[in-house]
């Protein structure tokens, strides 16, 4: 470097070092290496779930069971919530650190782990043996079951409520776990067969979650709220 350069020219203002302008840093990619994964996790994951739900019978029985369907259903929403459990992490950021935020998180991911186990069992179990049976063996898992169904039905609804909260999820988002998760709730007081809303309710849910990877999702986030 050059005297002129390095020297302040005679009567000029001598500008302080830690008050000049920082250098223009170069933006990070809206996706980072490491959230690259758990985005394509999370997206098929719900698309998939999504699709199988969409292809199981409107109806629970042993002509269901015979459905060309049938094994489809089952495979893809195991397979779907299984990869949605692993691309889960990507949404913990955008809960924000509160104690509910962790429990949605923790009875989402709780629920769909263990989807793969369910869909197992319909695929290899229920065909095999007589529809009686098949309600023996659900009724004796019931202490098992009935919390890991209960951890879903309450933490889709409970993740859109603190996504809408701290605004770490879009709304309509949001708003889409929340309807799901409503329906699953009172959806057994309703005259019809399950699959009318089970089947809408679960398909909400898997979009809304792959809705989430999605780049102007990256717009979203958490506001800093109380617990």
């Amino acid at each position: 470097m050059s005297t002129v350069e390095s020297q302040p020219l005679t009567g000029a203002t001598r500008v302080p070092r830690a008050a000049r302008p920082p250098e223009t840093a170069v933006p990070a990619p809206a996706w980072s290496d490491d959230a690259m994964p758990r985005r394509v996790l999370l997206g098929a994951g719900g698309v998939l779930f999504a699709l199988g739900n969409l292809l199981h019978p409107l109806e629970h029985n042993e002509a269901a069971e015979e459905a060309a369907t049938w094994s489809a259903a089952h495979l893809l929403f195991g397979i779907g919530g299984l990869l949605i459990a692993a691309g889960l992490p990507l949404l913990a950021g955008r809960l924000g650190p509160g104690r509910l935020a962790r429990a949605a998180y923790a009875l989402v991911w709780l629920g769909f782990v263990t989807m793969p186990a369910n869909a197992y069992i319909e695929m290899f179990v229920a065909p095999n043996i007589d529809h009686h049976t098949m309600h023996e063996i659900e009724s004796d898992m019931t202490i098992v079951a009935a919390p890991l169904a209960f951890a879903f039905i309450i933490g889709v609804p409970l993740l859109g409520i603190i996504g809408w909260r701290v605004g770490g999820l879009a709304r309509p988002v949001a708003a889409g776990l929340v309807i799901a998760g409503v329906t699953l709730l009172v959806g057994p007081g309703l005259p019809v067969a399950e699959g009318y809303w089970i089947i809408p309710a679960t398909v909400v849910a898997g979009l809304a979650l792959a809705a989430t990877t999605l780049p102007w999702s990256d717009s979203n986030r958490p506001r800093r709220v109380g617990s």
